[in-house]
């Protein structure tokens, strides 16, 4: 019996290689017994609530662009609840770190095959005081490289566009006096330079070290905070010591299934690579396999 799938797709991912591909892209589908209808997002926020409308009526929704499209899937389909149907992923971004995590091919059509002929599996989504994220939530320094990198820099370098723009902001970190408390009651209060609350085996391109012992569906949050230090260089080498090599002076890990991080002057966060907004409180959530998502078998 012939299956629906929605396939949406955003055109300006990543260097646009799926106007190359698209064609060979539905052919595998078609032969994988799909009836597809193909949706190219229109605008921000339009692949969400494209799947808010549509994605019940489906047996898969697929979605091909970076992390900021696989956001907005993520988000339509925890909206749809027990409705949701599977997810389908084929990542076009500069750095695609939740596709590394799950072993998904960063080639269009080994991505597309593996959508049609692999195991399915539940994996853990995060919410950020209401609104979902597939892997990562951040503040402080860096962590909005990705999405101030203008796309042609990223077309053009890759993910080096974003260590270009990352050294740009270096003269202007700063640090932030953080309350964080988990749901065991594990209190962290301190001037720290960068906060992130992740479900991913490598952010930003940068794999974390093994000591994570990081698992997807577990329904637990790798938690790192970096301690302030000299405003300097210096700066750069501690963050990515910390994703790793955490066991560090520098550097506050633990795990957690729920957060809540405060400060008093506000904090800009990042969800999946884009701009998250600013507050003074957050609470951040995991949802313990939340969604169904095809991966290579």
């Amino acid at each position: 019996m012939e299956k629906k799938m929605l396939f949406l797709f955003n055109p300006k991912a990543g260097r646009s290689e799926i106007k190359n591909s698209l064609a060979d892209i539905l052919n595998i589908f078609t032969k994988g017994n799909y009836e597809v209808l193909v949706h190219p997002s229109q605008s921000r926020q339009d692949i969400e609530e494209t799947i808010v409308r549509k994605g019940a009526d489906f047996d898969l929704v697929v979605t091909c662009g970076g992390d900021g499209s696989l956001n907005e899937a993520i988000n339509g389909l925890m909206r749809l609840g027990n409705q949701a149907p599977e997810l389908g992923y084929i990542p076009t971004g500069t750095v695609n770190d939740f596709a590394a995590s799950h072993r998904i091919s960063k080639n269009m059509l080994v991505a597309a095959r593996d959508i049609v002929s692999g195991s399915v599996v539940e994996t853990d989504i995060g919410c950020f005081n209401g609104r979902y994220f597939s892997y990562v939530a951040a503040f402080g320094a860096f962590t909005d490289v990705s999405y101030e990198t203008p796309q042609v820099a990223k077309n053009r370098f890759g993910k080096n566009a974003y260590i270009l723009e990352g050294i740009k902001r270096i003269p202007l970190l700063s640090s932030y006096h953080v309350v964080a408390e988990t749901d065991d009651d594990e209190v962290i209060e301190d001037d720290v330079i960068f906060g992130m609350i992740s479900n991913a085996i490598s952010v930003g391109g940068f794999k974390l070290a093994r000591s994570y012992d990081v698992t997807m569906d577990d329904g637990f949050f790798e938690v790192v905070f970096v301690k302030k230090a000299l405003i300097d260089f210096f700066n750069a080498s501690v963050m990515l010591n910390a994703l790793l090599h955490p066991n560090s002076d520098n550097v506050y890990t633990l795990r957690a299934k729920k957060i809540h991080v405060r400060c008093e002057d506000g904090l800009s966060w990042t969800l999946d690579g884009e701009d998250g907004g600013s507050c003074t409180e957050a609470t951040i959530e995991n949802i313990k396999r939340s969604i169904r998502i095809r991966v290579p078998s």
